[in-house]
């Protein structure tokens, strides 16, 4: 067998056994989670934040009470294109990557279960707005990067004696809390009078999904970037928003009156309205006791405003605490492209680290579940992992090794087979050959166009064993049977022992 790609996941958890559970306990018509009213469903936290408000805000969540931390996150979100570009490429570099279930070993019974799962999860597609797919799910689970937790509901199937996934309910990171005694995430909606709470995993065995990655390393509570990351949203939210004030004014020419020393209070103010239309208008109507001055004002002395310095620092901090580095996103007054494949290396090292804890996620959630209730709990779970390799470039790949073999480079087929991602042959197998090996193979010499310095070696390779039919156990004819000269000789493909 070739070696299997390098992967991220869980390679056998079969210490995750239950109990064999009823298969008709787990089929609901109606969620247990119900969708809310939209006024339920969002708080407007507002635009004109100050950091004093944000600060209350993280203390409430801190005491487990996260649903406003939540809003802010959700709004900060909408508001920033840079957060929005930055949380959207850690989650969805997951549903990008190709993923795979393995049997446990080569018998019978472990390829049926590893093929079972893993049509289960691609059928699991959805019920329109009812449930989501199972790619959708992934999404989902990796926003539990910048919330500190995600959470959805199975919805299970009958599919004739077998229990099946239809789809996926992916529950809103507001409906939850941690609660106060044990520091345990908990569902609990705003004004529900569900009191502390309930813990959905011990209370409905089998039904719920709970991700809940290592982050920040910080207790359960405070996981998630969104805490660092509301407060640089804020702090560029300042920045760009005065800057904008600044902007409105910049090229609006200043208007100035004088009024005289004698001027009334009603004088004063006609002069301020007039002033103000003038603005807005271009028309403006004066008394002779008024001066007006226009002034426009002079062009900056080039290079970047303070506001866009300001702006800019705080979207390359967001970037590393996102992606751990910034050149992917933005290539920066000095980047390159080299350097920004350089960064993007680090960015693949998160990427596995994201892809080895939901793939832990889904088989404790999802996998262990689905194979207990449809083969019993003493059958060993497949293992289920995210496939991280890049795509390989095939034709690349083909002419380096060509170009390795003549060089007399000697390869293993088990190594190039793994990096085509093309399985051993069978004994039975069809095997595709080139035009020369199978010209060899009726017993011909057909020489290769590639000239090499030196004497074709024979078939001894000096380490004593005798010849067994192979390529390199055969001589090439003699040496001035094709008119090569000495010490320029053509190399050949040998003959093949034909196999009845």
């Amino acid at each position: 067998m070739s070696a299997s790609p390098r992967v991220a996941g869980v390679s056998r958890p079969n210490q995750l056994k239950r109990p064999v559970g009823r298969p008709r306990s787990v089929v609901r018509r109606s969620p247990i989670i119900r969708p809310q009213p939209i006024y339920n469903q969002f708080t407007r936290i507002g635009g004109s934040l100050t950091p004093t408000q944000v600060s209350l805000i993280i203390q409430e969540a801190d005491t487990g009470n996260i649903y406003r931390l939540v809003d802010l996150a959700n709004e900060a979100r909408q508001k920033d294109c840079h957060l929005q570009a930055l949380l959207g490429t850690r989650e969805t570099a997951l549903i990008g990557l190709r993923w795979a279930v393995d049997p446990v070993s080569t018998e019978k019974a472990d390829i049926e279960v590893a093929d079972f799962v893993k049509a289960a999860l691609k059928a699991a597609t959805g019920r329109g707005q009812e449930s989501r797919s199972f790619v959708d799910l992934i999404g989902h689970l990796s926003g539990a990067v910048f919330y500190g937790y995600s959470s959805s509901e199975i919805e299970w199937q009958k599919s004739g004696s077998q229990l099946t996934i239809a789809g996926f309910r992916n529950v809103s990171h507001r409906r939850f809390e941690y609660r106060q005694e044990d520091g345990k995430l908990v569902w609990r909606d705003q004004n529900s009078g569900l009191g502390s709470g309930i813990d959905l995993q011990s209370t409905y065995p089998d039904l719920f999904i709970q991700h809940q990655p290592r982050i920040t390393g910080d207790v359960m509570a405070r996981e998630g970037l969104v805490r660092v990351l509301m407060w640089a949203a804020l702090f560029r939210n300042w920045a760009i928003a005065d800057w904008l004030r600044l902007a409105e004014l910049a090229w609006k020419p200043w208007r100035m009156g004088k009024y005289k020393p004698d001027a009334s209070d009603e004088d004063i103010s006609d002069l301020y309205n007039a002033l103000e239309e003038l603005t807005s208008n271009g028309v403006g109507v004066f008394s002779d006791r008024a001066e007006i001055e226009v002034e426009w004002p002079q062009r900056g002395r080039g290079g970047k405003p303070e506001h866009a310095e300001l702006a800019e620092f705080v979207a390359a901090e967001m970037s590393k605490a996102v992606l751990g580095q910034t050149l992917t996103i933005e290539q920066g007054e000095r980047g390159a492209r080299s350097l920004g494949e350089v960064h993007d290396r680090v960015r693949k090292d998160i990427r596995e680290l994201d892809a080895i804890s939901v793939a832990g996620t889904v088989m404790r959630d999802i996998i262990e579940p689905l194979v207990r209730l449809n083969f019993g709990a003493d059958v060993e779970l497949p293992p289920f992992f995210f496939i991280t390799d890049d795509t390989v470039d095939i034709g690349a790949l083909s002419r380096a090794v060509e170009g390795l073999v003549r060089a007399g480079v000697k390869l293993k087929q088990d190594w190039v087979r793994d990096k085509f991602g093309a399985p051993d042959p069978e004994p039975d197998d069809d095997i595709c050959l080139g035009k020369e090996v199978l010209m060899a193979g009726e017993g011909e010499y057909i020489p290769l166009n590639v000239q090499f310095r030196g004497e074709v070696e024979d078939g001894n390779d000096g380490d004593g064993d005798e010849g067994d039919g192979s390529a390199a156990d055969e001589k090439p004819p003699d040496e001035g049977s094709d008119g090569g000269t000495e010490g320029d000789k053509k190399s050949y493909i040998h003959r093949f022992n034909r196999r009845d």
